[in-house]
């Protein structure tokens, strides 16, 4: 896949237990890709970084979502939790992953990527995560 560079975003990643983030939303029908989009040829990639596991502490949990919008203002979500990730003890890494999401013909103008940590979550805003469009 061919990342398109201009539809790159990135944020800091929860900084608290029962946190979310909202990664910037991106035009999909915007620019070069709009008409790939329309024909369902686009993916939202979404790149989560190694977390120590002080960062993501025993029995936490971190989930991705992707949400859609017709003006990035007003998000719904398309894709309740496309990814989990589950802490575990010790001092190790628990890996990241690049998650890629097929976005469907007739999705909205913006999507976004959300990340939340539920009630165990610790401070990850030191790390970043990215989304960005490839096909």
């Amino acid at each position: 896949m061919n990342i398109i560079a201009s539809s790159k975003v990135s944020k800091a990643m929860p900084a608290a237990a029962s946190t979310t983030v909202n990664l910037d939303g991106i035009d999909v029908k915007g620019g070069s890709f709009g008409q790939d989009v329309a024909l369902g040829d686009i993916d939202l990639v979404v790149e989560v970084p190694d977390m120590i596991l002080a960062k993501l502490p025993n029995t936490s949990v971190l989930t991705v979502k992707i949400e859609e919008s017709d003006d990035d203002s007003t998000y719904s979500t398309l894709y309740d939790v496309v990814e989990t990730f589950t802490g575990a003890t010790g001092t190790a890494t628990l890996a990241g992953d690049q998650i890629h999401v097929g976005l469907p013909r007739g999705v909205k103008q913006y999507v976004r990527a959300v990340l939340t940590t539920d009630s165990n979550g610790a401070d990850m805003s030191a790390l970043t995560a990215y989304a960005y469009l490839a096909r």
